[in-house]
């Protein structure tokens, strides 16, 4: 369950921050991952045999950054109706130009 911090600016304003540790991800990731890699047809390997690290390569970071997003989205919903806080849309968010996310070193990350 990724911890989330809720800092308002005005009466109308806020910044939530979200952090989403490896555990809160990884899971479904690879549980996905797997599920790909028993329909994946490639050339070259019978169906469901393709090697797990081809299809990290191939599929990992988008794979990655869908789960990270259906785990951000799910924390962010969970809270605002935890805390019943009404929002008008959807969150914006502050562009991190330092964030990588990437199958090959998964992390702890945080969100704004």
């Amino acid at each position: 369950m990724p911890t989330i911090k809720h800092d308002p600016i005005d009466p109308v304003n806020a910044v939530v921050t979200v952090e989403l540790a490896k555990d809160d991800y990884l899971k479904s990731v690879n549980k996905t991952l797997k599920e790909y890699r028993e329909k994946a047809q490639i050339k070259g390997f019978r169906p469901g045999k393709v090697p797990m690290s081809l299809i990290k390569r191939k599929f990992g970071n988008a794979v990655l950054v869908d789960e990270v997003n259906k785990t951000l989205n799910q924390g962010l919903q969970d809270y605002f109706k935890d805390n019943q806080l009404k929002i008008l849309g959807d969150p914006l968010a502050i562009e991190d130009k330092d964030l990588r996310i990437t199958i090959a070193a998964p992390a702890d990350y945080t969100f704004n």
